[in-house]
């Protein structure tokens, strides 16, 4: 069988990658892999949202033929009870055979970043979970007449404001200006930046669970 998963970030994929029996440095595009049991895997991590993830999944899928394409990465809570590196799957893809413990229930995916405790509570309504990517490359499995699957872990909890509203800092190609959010960070260094160094150390936390998680997968 031969995988494709497309994510935000690599670091979401490293722990996964990791886990290969052998594989590409994810600055490729996209990185070749092989999974233990002899599973092929290509990865590709572009930028956040609906527009890079659409150049990720499409990059895979100009490599070659895949079996499977499934949107990973990280994502906020929307339901109190999910904590953090919780695995959240969507219902709506395909299914993991696995040991171990996922919650099962619909990722809301939008095109910009949950910023706020109070916009999390109103999208709780439609979900368990947010993120930016899957909409987008449920899209494409859908236009190439692909399986697909929706496989998260929870970097932020539903009551967890973020320190900077990422929305303000991105360009119009959807990717995050970093020396524009360096800058908001150091208008407030105290405040902010360990309230950043925080987010990322949940985020790593969230991208190891992860990778644990879809190694023990099977599909």
């Amino acid at each position: 069988m031969t995988l494709g998963l497309v994510a935000a970030d690599p670091y979401e994929l490293a722990p996964y990658a990791s886990r290969l029996a052998a594989c590409e440095s994810l600055r490729r595009a996209p990185a070749l892999g092989r999974t233990q049991s002899g599973d092929t895997v290509r990865l590709a991590a572009f930028g956040p949202g609906f527009r890079a993830a659409r150049r990720a999944a499409e990059a895979i899928l100009a490599a070659g033929p895949i079996d499977l394409l499934i949107s990973t990465g990280t994502c906020g809570a929307l339901d109190p009870s999910l904590a953090l590196g919780d695995i959240v799957v969507d219902p709506r893809g395909q299914q993991p055979r696995t040991a171990l413990a996922f919650r099962s229930g619909l990722i809301v995916s939008q095109d910009r970043v949950a910023s706020t405790a109070a916009e999390k509570q109103s999208l709780s309504q439609q979900g368990l979970a947010v993120e930016m990517e899957s909409a987008a490359v449920r899209d494409v499995a859908g236009r190439h007449q692909l399986p697909f699957a929706c496989i998260k872990a929870v970097s932020d909890s539903a009551g967890q404001s973020l320190p900077l509203d990422f929305n303000l800092y991105r360009a119009p190609a959807g990717h995050f200006r970093k020396a524009h959010i360096v800058a908001a960070m150091l208008a407030r260094p105290f405040a902010r930046i360990p309230a950043i160094l925080e987010l990322r150390a949940q985020a790593q936390l969230a991208a190891r669970a992860l990778g644990g998680f879809l190694a023990d997968c099977r599909f």
